[in-house]
């Protein structure tokens, strides 16, 4: 998400999470909750829009993690203010049923959020494909001309600027793959040979080999606004990728067994030099 976005999308539910327990507070003590009510429907207004807007940008559908993370976001808010709430009416000696009811149930709320969140409940956008994304295993010839992966890079001027004010690190199969938790979230640059295209509304979902050898599996997640400029990626397409690392993914076999490769998502311009020498 650029950043106007993310501030509408993750600025909204912080805010909502600040009205949400006046309005039960409101409604359980059956007074006016109208200007609180209005305000979170505000807010409530804007979280949409923001959610549809990045969704039309970026033709990406969000993963329950961060669906589950910005939960987490609203529910905290909700709880801090609930608390604060609490003391006051405390210190006034007011009736604080209510707002302890409130608390309890922001409470309850957010150790859920956080239960779901830490647990894995949430998984990538690249896990409703897995299974579209097979790779052969019948023989060693037809394993090593599906198995070629290569990952996105940047390649327009605009995003040239970007990168060089980012610094991406060159990293081997080998190394993302040992250690996936030690690049998470950290800014790579790898390339490699087409292996098999899965077309995501208007992005990709690769596979892309490393080095010539159909062990050195990488998955990419490649958006509609980091596509290359000189047209489609296509099967067998030598291409370079710059991007952050997440983990890795499995994926189903022709052979019905899973395989589990590094995953890396395409922030910048994917680099396509064409149809690779190596092709069969």
């Amino acid at each position: 998400m650029n950043t106007f976005i993310s501030i509408l999308v993750f600025g909204s539910l912080v805010c909502i999470g600040v009205a949400l327990p006046f309005v039960c507070k409101s409604a359980i003590e059956k007074s006016n909750f109208k200007i609180p009510l209005i305000v979170l429907g505000t807010f409530a207004v804007i979280f949409i829009v923001g959610l549809v807007s990045d969704i039309a940008i970026y033709d990406e559908k969000y993963t329950l993690d961060l669906i589950f993370a910005m939960l987490f976001m609203m529910f905290s808010g909700s709880l801090i203010t609930s608390i604060g709430l609490l003391i006051f009416n405390a210190a006034k000696k007011k009736n604080v049923k209510a707002i302890s009811i409130v608390t309890g149930s922001s409470l309850l709320l957010v150790i859920i959020s956080f239960v779901l969140v830490g647990s894995g409940v949430g998984v990538d956008d690249s896990s409703g494909t897995k299974a579209n994304l097979v790779s052969e295993t019948t023989n060693s010839s037809e394993s090593e001309s599906e198995s070629s992966y290569s990952e996105p890079s940047s390649s327009s001027s605009s995003s040239s600027s970007e990168s060089s004010v980012k610094n991406y690190e060159a990293v081997s199969y080998d190394n993302l793959a040992r250690n996936p938790d030690d690049y998470k979230m950290k800014s790579v640059t790898i390339s490699g040979q087409v292996m098999q295209v899965q077309k995501e509304g208007k992005g990709y979902m690769l596979l892309v080999w490393q080095n010539d050898d159909s062990d050195q599996l990488v998955m990419v997640s490649v958006m509609k606004s980091f596509k290359p400029d000189n047209g489609n990626i296509l099967e067998d397409d030598e291409i370079t990728i710059q991007g952050y690392a997440y983990g890795t993914q499995e994926y189903d076999t022709t052979g019905g067994s899973t395989n589990e490769v590094p995953l890396i998502y395409a922030d910048q311009k994917v680099v396509d030099n064409g149809k690779s020498q190596n092709a069969y």
